[in-house]
């Protein structure tokens, strides 16, 4: 029995994103995924005969990769129940959400805290395994980091690892400059000793002294096997977390600041904490 993956977008811009991965996969003749869409509105896109491959060696796993824009603040109810009906027939769920920081102001504030939520819920609940973000998905557009992070999704779920993304930065109203105050109420030890690390203090912002336009990203990786450089360059170019004329001295310092058991990567603002 091969590995079956199955691309879900969620909402009008998902869609549009979903639409873009199946001509690519169509271009590359690639088999054994399929696409779906769920309320695009007035959007209405045609997947009947496009179907396209897992990307790495087959398993016996039954893949959903969910792309959901956050357009019109997206209910995350739906975007759960989706999740927990995958999973009780029997799929892994992976999830691509834009991030609100493409936004400004209450409106960026108010998408964060949905996405917050989102995320805080679905890790608490393990619904996803992978909960990845790329902003382009809320305009609509595929770019080749977009399709790199759906790559590595599928990639991790076939090898039955976890990879979340958090994202920091140090300007009020964004989802959090107190990583306490991000991951609160979501259990006793889910955050502060996020599977098995402790972030609480190491990831303090403002300890650290980080610039206020400055946007950051944290890497936990479980029982994966990526290195830092194959996890890169699956992420370059993504908006916010790729800064790459950060001075090396910056670097240096933050790395040792936050004290974390992991490491920087070759890009500015992305740091990986492999936690298997």
């Amino acid at each position: 029995m091969n590995n079956f993956v199955r691309i879900v977008g969620l909402g009008t811009s998902g869609a549009k994103v979903v639409n873009d991965v199946c001509k690519l996969c169509e271009q590359k003749s690639l088999m054994n995924v399929d696409f779906h869409t769920i309320d695009v509105g007035a959007d209405q896109l045609d997947f009947e005969n496009c179907c396209c491959p897992s990307f790495k060696a087959m398993t016996n796993n039954k893949l959903m990769i969910i792309v959901c824009g956050l357009g019109g603040l997206y209910p995350y109810n739906k975007l759960l129940q989706l999740s927990r009906s995958a999973k009780a027939a029997g799929w892994r769920v992976g999830l691509i959400m834009s991030s609100p920081f493409v936004f400004e102001g209450s409106e960026r504030k108010q998408r964060a805290e949905l996405l917050k939520k989102t995320i805080c819920d679905a890790v608490d609940a393990r619904d996803f395994y992978t909960v990845l973000d790329c902003n382009q998905v809320l305009k609509g557009e595929l770019s080749k980091e977009c399709f790199n992070t759906i790559y590595l999704q599928v990639d991790s779920l076939m090898k039955n690892c976890v990879l979340s993304l958090l994202w920091l930065s140090n300007e009020d109203g964004v989802i959090s400059v107190d990583y306490d105050e991000f991951c609160k109420g979501i259990g006793p030890n889910a955050c502060l000793e996020y599977k098995g690390v402790n972030l609480s203090n190491a990831i303090s912002l403002e300890k650290i002294n980080i610039p206020k336009t400055k946007i950051y990203m944290v890497v936990v990786s479980h029982n994966c096997d990526y290195t830092i450089q194959e996890f890169c360059d699956a992420l370059e170019g993504i908006q916010h977390a790729v800064e790459k004329n950060t001075p090396k001295e910056e670097l240096c310092f933050m790395c040792s600041a936050m004290q974390l058991p992991g490491t920087w990567s070759p890009y500015a603002h992305v740091w990986y904490v492999n936690a298997s």
